[in-house]
């Protein structure tokens, strides 16, 4: 359903959010695609339903969407500062 709704509307999914309270909602993002965010508020993911952990967790929809608009672009430009580093592993027999 979501990929029928992303090609109809054109929406790129690995720019996409779901937003959900619980593991049935986070396996869906991660089937899409899509970064998740569980919010603690109606089952806050204790339902146990499936082994999944989401990509952030915030207390209710309000911090979601501030997160999404900006908590995390400031995480991605922090992130992007650091100077990337290369690691080589040469072959070893242990």
């Amino acid at each position: 359903m979501i990929s029928i709704a992303s090609a109809e509307l054109e929406v790129e999914l690995a720019r996409s959010w779901m937003i959900g309270d619980t593991t049935t909602d986070v396996m869906t993002a991660a089937n899409a695609g899509i970064r998740s965010i569980l919010v603690e508020t109606g089952h806050a993911g204790l339902d146990e339903m499936h082994d999944v952990y989401p990509d952030y967790t915030v207390p209710d929809l309000l911090a979601a969407a501030k997160f999404i608009t900006v908590g995390h672009p400031r995480l991605v430009r922090a992130l992007r500062t650091y100077p990337k580093r290369s690691c080589q592993i040469k072959n070893s027999v242990v």
